[in-house]
């Protein structure tokens, strides 16, 4: 088995250019970086960004590599370099990589500059000896921890989807997800009536309706819970074995001032949807469930649907999703909590199966780490995947 020499010192690299999401001088810094070190490893680069089309006034870089292996089958990998503010909580600068205890320490480590750099070192092994049974195409994105609309969505929208037969997005834990949870966004607005505080009786206090209407859509999360995917999680530490709806209230905001009784009480809430469920028909059942309570209590609320992402499920019978699976030593695919781009490959009818080089779980936390080992097993997959060695 290869070492990870270089894989450790391109996510050095990558780590200390503080990419979080929309920073466009960074972002300018790592599309350098990015193309240098490709064109390096022999592959054919170019960026695809919205700002250099006319689609924005922002630039959203995404670097694609293709790599030419002779073979009349190309499939995709895709990560991406954007990270979410470091925050508080950390032991050293959070954009310099530091190893303790076998860990790899820095911002984007695990989610998912690991990825990135664990890809590049598979793609330098693979030219090395020119060993792939497929052409690569190496998709870099700029925006996933944001929503993905300037990232893979618009490089999907561009065509550069075309003639891709399997999608690997590198991001997530060691285990193969073949389908990936849906989401749903929005608003419930809670009325009633603005009047003084000092005289309470001539107003209807929106914040004292939205309290008991929220204690009745308490009852709808249970609801969520009860609906039950085809696919298992991974995860030890979830109350369920496979991934189920859910709904949680997750922001409020209500009043002006101390001295007036609202008229008006939003809440912002989150709603998981399996990944073979569709979301119009989980948006339909809220509404219902919130306008049969809003008659209970005599309360007055209306429903906003803010974003709305369809999740999936990958053919478990496509060969490429059977033999990552076998790579990975298992037996069947598993289905996320979260939402991953995998989504968006799978809407253009691309098979896609999400993995990741790390089991830390620390995505978005202080002091962030992908563990050496991980790396050098998460290698061996992709080999054995790639190539078909042992």
């Amino acid at each position: 088995m290869d070492d990870i020499k270089y894989e450790i010192e391109i996510l050095r690299k990558l780590v200390a250019v503080p990419t979080v999401s929309g920073d466009e001088e960074a972002y300018a810094k790592m599309e350098k970086l990015l193309v240098g070190e490709l064109r390096g490893l022999g592959a054919r680069v170019s960026v695809v960004d919205p700002k250099r089309d006319g689609a924005s006034k922002s630039s959203w870089p995404n670097v694609i590599a293709d790599f030419d292996f002779g073979s009349r089958h190309t499939i995709c990998i895709n990560c991406h370099y954007d990270v979410v503010p470091p925050g508080s909580g950390w032991k050293q600068d959070p954009f310099e990589l530091v190893e303790r205890d076998g860990k790899l320490v820095g911002r984007g480590t695990c989610d998912d500059k690991g990825s990135i750099a664990l890809s590049m070192g598979v793609l330098k092994s693979l030219m090395a000896d020119r060993s792939s049974l497929y052409n690569m195409r190496l998709i870099l994105t700029c925006d996933e921890e944001i929503g993905s609309e300037h990232g893979v969505e618009y490089v999907l929208k561009k065509g550069l989807g075309r003639g891709i037969e399997f999608a690997l997005v590198l991001d997530g834990s060691m285990n193969p997800v073949i389908g990936c949870s849906g989401g749903v966004e929005g608003t419930i607005t809670v009325y009633g009536r603005q009047a003084h505080a000092g005289a309470e009786w001539k107003g209807d206090n929106a914040i004292s309706n939205a309290v008991r209407l929220l204690a009745e859509l308490e009852k709808f999360k249970r609801v969520r819970a009860r609906r039950i995917s085809v696919l298992e999680m991974p995860d030890k530490d979830a109350p369920r074995k496979n991934v189920f709806g859910r709904f949680n209230i997750t922001m409020l905001n209500a009043g002006s001032r101390p001295n007036i009784i609202p008229g008006v009480c939003e809440a912002a809430f989150d709603m998981r949807l399996l990944p073979e469920e569709r979301p119009a028909k989980a948006i339909d059942e809220l509404r219902s469930y919130l306008n049969k309570a809003g008659r209970k209590l005599g309360v007055k609320a209306s429903l906003k649907i803010d974003d709305v992402l369809e999740g999936y499920i990958a053919n478990r019978n496509n060969n490429y999703v059977k033999s990552f699976i076998n790579a990975c030593g298992e037996r069947n695919g598993y289905g996320t909590w979260g939402v991953v781009d995998g989504r968006l490959f799978a809407r253009k009818g691309i098979p896609a199966v999400a993995y990741g080089p790390s089991n830390s779980g620390m995505d978005h936390s202080a002091n962030e780490y992908i563990g050496r080992e991980e790396m050098k097993r998460a290698k061996s997959v992709l080999l054995k995947f790639l190539s078909g060695r042992k």
